[in-house]
């Protein structure tokens, strides 16, 4: 993951910037947005704590504007589910976790499905919260991507 925080930090929001409006802009917002909240939880420096929450604002403001409503509603909920996370609101993480999945799931987002629930798994074990549903989510995570 390194390298990939790396390159986040790095980039910040270059692609966005030179590709306005472009449908590749929420793959840059994820591919960006997941390695730095891992970096943010896991260390808790502010400089990875201030890059995440700019990618959740970005993501926020595309859905204020009705930029790809359909898409973003539940990377919205991940993002803020990961935002959670940092300010140790466990419940609220939980809760944006699964209404993510049922989002992305419902609206027929697979890829995004199985990213919510490998993220909603890792948050479960990392917290040794609940192994058993820890499982149930990575096996959803693995059906999803083999789907997509």
């Amino acid at each position: 993951h390194k390298r990939s925080v790396d390159l986040a930090m790095e980039r910040q929001d270059q692609f966005l910037e030179d590709n306005p409006g472009s449908a590749l802009g929420l793959i840059d917002l994820i591919s960006r947005g997941m390695p730095l909240f891992d970096a943010a939880q896991r260390t808790k420096k502010k400089r990875y704590i201030n890059a995440s929450n700019k990618i959740r604002k970005t993501c926020k403001t595309w859905l204020q504007n009705g930029n790809g409503v359909g898409s973003v509603v539940h990377h919205g909920m991940l993002f803020d589910a990961e935002k959670a996370i940092l300010e140790g609101k466990v419940e609220d993480a939980k809760g944006l976790y699964k209404r993510g999945i049922a989002f992305a799931s419902r609206a027929g987002f697979v890829q995004d499905a199985a990213l919510l629930h490998e993220r909603y798994a890792t948050f479960l074990l990392s917290r040794k919260i609940n192994s058993e549903e820890a499982r149930y989510h990575l096996e959803r995570a693995i059906i999803f991507y083999q789907e997509w």
